[in-house]
């Protein structure tokens, strides 16, 4: 069950609600409506760049990339005076910068696609995606750290979940959205078709903007949210308003693993990690609807109905990886997941698209291992960003944040690379190679299953609780051991999150 909402931290709830207004807004202005709209006017358009394939996907990886370059560049100066000024007017300078990108991508829509050449409306589409970097450069970092400071620590896990989850949702209603226009115009891919889809994201924007501007500072948790490395610990604890796992933590003696690792090297590890798996990601995410479209011949209700059925089944999933990682742990569940994701994508880029019976038998095989392998590798997003919240020390925690742009941008820029890749070697070729860097990035995270303490506050309820967890599962919780021998989790913590 989700959280009570009449417990939670007023910028608990806003970040909850925001999240799933603005994965709403995005899933109809940046995902595959957008791809596609590039794609139809560049294939024939000259000045725009090409590589002469015959599926040219050059144009999108480029338009994609570019946002990708300027959060990066946005990002951290973002966190960095989040960190020394103030999280709320960082929030909003993003609002008004969202409003700006959306005007100007009207205008492209409605302006430039009538009165100018295709290859003018590209390079302003170009324009359009480094405005809407500037605004999640700007956001990004410090909603993060508003958000963890906001959260008591021990207890990130559930929250986090189901703000991943409810960010996840949101990314279904674009398909939805696109589904009935698709039907109501003609089920075909066309650019006056996704042009409505486009316009319909730009007119819902203006709910996540207006909500930039109810975050406040002064709602922030004290040293309660500070995170679990033992010098921020103890000074929580000094101050007398220490949770179980920050006690925990200060009272845990120091603890290496290869010699090399400690529990400073978790933040660090972690980020690695996403770093890897987002170069990976961005290869080929962006472009699996044209494989669809491509490849298979999938009509666009279709293949929007799989961006439903994707996003539902990942915030399903991560709600239950959340249970399961009360009983596991949070980076053992991640590796589970991740590791079924990995071996689902493998399989789909060795099935053989001429096989007998044509591209719909094909289909039949390929569709099913897309959802499941999609609804596994990205269920854990929420543990991961919980862990990485924990051990971070708050004064840092927009900073920290910041490096979630370079994880963007990888992503973002990786995707020029993938659309060069898939001219030159096909669509599944290059889902080999991202399967391979993200089983690097699993990798990983294997050290740190014997550093990272175990969640005391399972219950993740309410978040402006500062004792909110048992007695008895902080005394289990000595030291900073592996998650599942610890028995926090998989004993008393369990119990208290299945009756949440």
């Amino acid at each position: 069950m989700p959280p009570a909402c009449s417990t939670l931290n007023p910028n608990v709830r806003l970040t909850l609600a925001y999240s799933f207004v603005l994965s709403t807004a995005s899933s109809l202005l940046s995902q595959t409506p957008l791809a596609s709209f590039i794609l139809l006017l560049t294939q024939d358009a000259r000045g725009v760049p090409s590589d002469g394939g015959k599926q040219d996907n050059l144009a999108v990886g480029i338009a994609t990339g570019i946002q990708g370059i300027v959060n990066l560049l946005c990002a951290v100066p973002a966190g960095v005076l989040a960190d020394r000024f103030s999280r709320q007017v960082m929030l909003r300078a993003a609002s008004c910068m969202l409003v700006v990108s959306c005007a100007f991508l009207t205008v492209c829509l409605t302006v430039v696609q009538h009165f100018f050449s295709d290859a003018v409306l590209f390079y302003c589409l170009l324009g359009s995606s480094a405005l809407f970097g500037v605004f999640m450069g700007l956001h990004s970092a410090p909603l993060e750290a508003l958000f963890g400071d906001s959260v008591a620590s021990g207890s990130r896990s559930r929250l986090y979940v189901w703000r991943s989850s409810l960010r996840t949702a949101g990314n279904a209603v674009g398909p939805l959205v696109s589904i009935g226009v698709f039907l109501g115009l003609g089920d075909t891919w066309s650019m006056g078709e996704l042009r409505v889809v486009l316009l319909a994201g730009v007119g819902l924007a203006v709910l996540p903007a207006l909500t930039l501007w109810l975050f406040r500072d002064a709602h922030a948790l004290g040293a309660a949210s500070e995170g679990l490395l033992s010098t921020d610990a103890a000074r929580a604890t000094a101050d007398g308003e220490a949770t179980a796992a920050q006690r925990a933590a200060a009272a845990a003696p120091p603890r290496r693993v290869c010699g090399v690792l400690s529990a400073a090297s978790i933040a660090p590890v972690v980020a690695l990690s996403d770093l890897l798996s987002m170069l990976g990601s961005g290869m080929t995410i962006k472009f699996f609807g044209l494989f669809f479209w491509v490849d298979l011949h999938l009509p666009p209700a279709a293949v929007s109905a799989l961006y439903v059925a994707g996003p539902l089944g990942i915030a399903a999933c991560g709600l239950l990886a959340q249970r399961l990682s009360l009983r596991i742990g949070r980076l053992q569940t991640t590796l589970l997941c991740k590791a079924s994701g990995i071996a689902l994508l493998v399989a789909i880029g060795r099935v053989d698209l001429h096989a007998a019976g044509g591209t719909r038998r094909v289909a039949a095989v390929v569709i099913p291992l897309y959802l499941v392998r999609t609804w596994l590798m990205n269920c854990t997003a929420g543990l991961t960003k919980s862990v990485l919240n924990d051990y971070v020390p708050k004064r840092h925690r927009a900073k920290w944040n910041s490096l979630e742009s370079l994880n963007v941008f990888s992503w973002s820029g990786s995707a020029a690379l993938g659309g060069l890749l898939i001219d030159r070697l096909g669509y599944q070729a290059t889902f080999l190679i991202t399967a391979a860097l993200q089983g690097v990035s699993m990798l990983c995270l294997v050290p740190l299953l014997l550093l990272v303490q175990a969640e005391t506050g399972a219950r993740g309820g309410d978040s402006t609780d500062s004792r909110a967890v048992r007695p008895e599962v902080a005394s289990a919780t000595t030291a900073p051991m592996n998650e599942r021998l610890l028995g926090g989790e998989g004993s008393t913590a369990s119990t208290a999150g299945r009756r949440a």
